[in-house]
């Protein structure tokens, strides 16, 4: 019965390690999901401040793992056929926030976001980005210029 267990816990192991590490050991495998967070916060508070902020960023899944291509490659790719072998995570999860806020008596904030949010030939790939902008109290200003771009 011991040894049918065994057989057993080390069969499910190796099923489910076999696509996590796909890429060899050497380049720490391929993982089954990819996670990014992004988020940028702006305020200026309290009485005449001025924040400013200016942000680029962009957030992409894990490529697929290196090593050599079938038959060496020849002909594929430059340097002996070394490069990305297809494959990747099979979900792929991109969540970006930026928050700008203008409180009190006065103040000013000004926020510029760039973000890009890409998959990387994942299965599933899901995109998020939420952008607020708020200006609240006595003659405050609140100025955010948001450019995303999912694919």
């Amino acid at each position: 019965m011991t040894i049918r267990r065994s057989l057993l816990a080390a069969a499910t192991l190796a099923l489910l390690a076999g696509p996590a590490l796909a890429g060899g050991l050497e380049t720490g495998g391929v993982p089954l999901s990819t996670t990014n967070q992004f988020s940028a916060t702006n305020v200026a508070a309290g009485e005449y401040n001025y924040a400013d902020q200016s942000v680029w960023a962009t957030q992409q899944g894990a490529p697929g793992g290196y090593g050599m291509l079938p038959h060496g490659g020849q002909g594929m790719l430059p340097h002996g056929g070394q490069g990305m072998l297809p494959g990747g995570p099979l979900a792929v999860t991109n969540v970006g926030t930026a928050t700008n806020v203008a409180a009190g008596i006065g103040n000013v904030a000004d926020q510029d976001v760039t973000l890009i949010q890409q998959g990387s030939g994942a299965l599933a790939t899901t995109n998020v980005f939420d952008a607020t902008n708020v200006a609240a109290g006595l003659h405050n200003f609140a100025n955010q210029d948001v450019f995303a771009i999912q694919k």
